[in-house]
């Protein structure tokens, strides 16, 4: 039992600040209260500058929905080391294509070696993990103050109706699945943050892809 638990994989580090942060994050997301506050704190700042008064809702939807992507994709690339991720992602395929022939070979020395290494798998597994939930609670900090402005402004709105190529006069508070002004800021924000997110990754790997494979052709010692 012992040696079991010297076998375990150590938690990642940080993982209680994680933690501690997606809380606060949480109490942010439920209190009705805080989140007018934030909203009207952030409001300072973006009335001025991209609300127009009211008269373009469209156009501050679209800006706010740049400015908000924008921002948490590029603090969430700073916060995830992409390479390492990759790297994990790799040895994680590596192993799994080794214990299938393994299996089929049905080579149990090669599936008993390939099994003592699954400890240290499980660990790396953490580490992905805990990389990629990293920055959830950053950028969510950054999104909930920026929303819940958006939230006020388009309900203190004095017109609900926007004119489309394929509607001249579309409710913007009319649901189908969700809200018509939420379901535009996602046609915006989902790809926008997307091609960021890719080119953001490919700058940073341009000079590295070489890192990105696993330093050892095998995952264990055949």
């Amino acid at each position: 039992m012992a040696l079991e638990k010297d076998q375990r994989p150590a938690p990642p580090k940080g993982q209680f600040f994680q933690i501690f942060l997606f809380m606060i994050v949480i109490f942010f997301l439920f209190d009705q209260r805080l989140r007018l506050f934030l909203g009207n704190a952030v409001g300072f700042a973006l009335n001025p500058a991209i609300g127009f008064g009211g008269r373009l809702p469209i156009l501050t939807i679209l800006l706010a929905a740049l400015i908000m992507i924008g921002a948490s994709t590029l603090i969430r690339h700073l916060l995830v080391d992409w390479v390492k991720i990759a790297r994990i992602q790799n040895t994680m395929r590596a192993f799994q294509k080794a214990m299938r022939e393994a299996r089929m070979k049905r080579d149990t020395r090669r599936i008993e070696q390939l099994t003592k290494f699954q400890t240290k798998l499980m660990g790396l597994q953490a580490e992905l993990s805990s990389g990629q939930l990293k920055p959830m609670a950053g950028t969510m900090l950054i999104v909930i103050p920026l929303f819940a402005w958006l939230w006020q402004f388009v309900q203190g709105l004095h017109y609900q109706f926007f004119t489309a190529p394929w509607n001249p006069s579309v409710d913007m508070f009319k649901s189908t699945v969700l809200p018509h002004w939420i379901l535009f800021y996602s046609a915006i924000s989902i790809p926008f943050g997307t091609l960021l997110q890719k080119g953001l990754k490919y700058y940073s790997w341009k000079e590295h892809w070489h890192l990105m494979r696993p330093k050892n052709e095998t995952v264990a010692p055949a």
